[in-house]
């Protein structure tokens, strides 16, 4: 009797999820490979045809979240359907949405004059079950009105993406509640320059989840969580970043500080130096015991 009762709820809870938005977790469609944090929503499976709140406190913070909605959108817009994106400016570039492989074709952009009239077009859109997904830059919503916007998804299947500002913060019957805040950029190969863009991915909160936060970068190939766990750097000492570090020559070490290198000669990062081999090279990047960015292969130090 009582598995019969833990059957009847945990199918009941299974619909209720549905009805939500959250898939089962054998439904692999609009995927977005970002490991963890899908796995902290319901069924480990990211909710569409839901309400998805983004709050950010100041311009960088909302440049990021543009950055990170935008990579979102590029799993999520996997058929005909376009994504409707509502503004009370065109502060977002179109023709940078192809670095998250986005073509710009695939956002329509509606230019609004007030909140009100922001949430009346975005209600609109989400009862259009032709749209893909809807995105909606609005400061100030009440919970009577993203009701609505949740009502509204409910019937449609369409997610709806809202970003506010987090100075008017208020409880929303939105699905999930993100921050997003920049991190320095990713290169992968080592070299200096700019490189591909990361995140702190903050899950304020998720109905029926697990809040919590990662670092996330962005590559050709898609999203990538970034473990902030220890690391193997070419000298072969595990290290933690921006922690003191003990290199080769037993020197305890600080990036941005005096330290010896192999060769004898105490350098400053920023600063020229004589490697090894006789080459001046500068210090751009410090990956290991040496660094990696010869400015003058041909001159020697005599």
């Amino acid at each position: 009797m009582l598995t019969d009762k833990a059957e009847v709820l945990k199918r009941l809870q299974q619909e209720i999820l549905h009805l939500q938005g959250f898939k089962s977790k054998n439904n692999e469609e609009n995927v977005l490979g970002l490991g963890p944090i899908e796995a902290a929503f319901p069924n480990g499976v990211f909710a569409t045809g839901a309400i998805h709140e983004f709050v950010a406190h100041a311009s960088e913070e909302t440049a990021a979240t543009f950055g990170f909605v935008s990579a979102v959108l590029s799993k999520l817009l996997t058929d005909a359907r376009p994504c409707i994106w509502i503004c009370p400016s065109r502060s977002l570039f179109p023709l940078a949405l192809k670095k998250f492989n986005i073509e710009p074709f695939q956002i329509i952009f509606i230019e609004t004059a007030t909140d009100p009239e922001s949430l009346w077009v975005m209600e609109e859109a989400l009862k259009c079950d032709g749209i893909g997904v809807v995105v909606a830059e609005i400061a100030r919503v009440s919970f009577s009105q993203s009701r609505r916007l949740q009502l509204a998804v409910e019937k449609s299947k369409v997610t709806g993406l809202l970003l506010r500002s987090l100075r008017s913060q208020n409880t929303l019957a939105s699905i999930a509640r993100w921050h997003i805040t920049p991190l320095p950029s990713v290169n992968p190969d080592g070299f200096p320059g700019m490189g591909y863009p990361q995140w702190q991915v903050e899950l304020m909160k998720v109905r029926n989840g697990k809040p919590g936060t990662w670092k996330v970068a962005w590559l050709p190939d898609g999203f990538r969580v970034v473990q902030d766990e220890f690391r193997v750097v070419p000298d072969g000492v595990r290290v933690m970043p921006d922690e003191f570090r003990a290199a080769p020559d037993g020197v305890r070490v600080m990036p941005d500080e005096f330290r010896v290198v192999p060769d004898g000669v105490r350098v400053v990062p920023d600063e020229f130096r004589v490697a090894p081999d006789g080459v001046k090279v500068a210090p751009v990047q410090e990956m290991g015991i040496q660094y990696t960015a010869p400015i003058d292969t041909q001159s020697k130090v005599g």
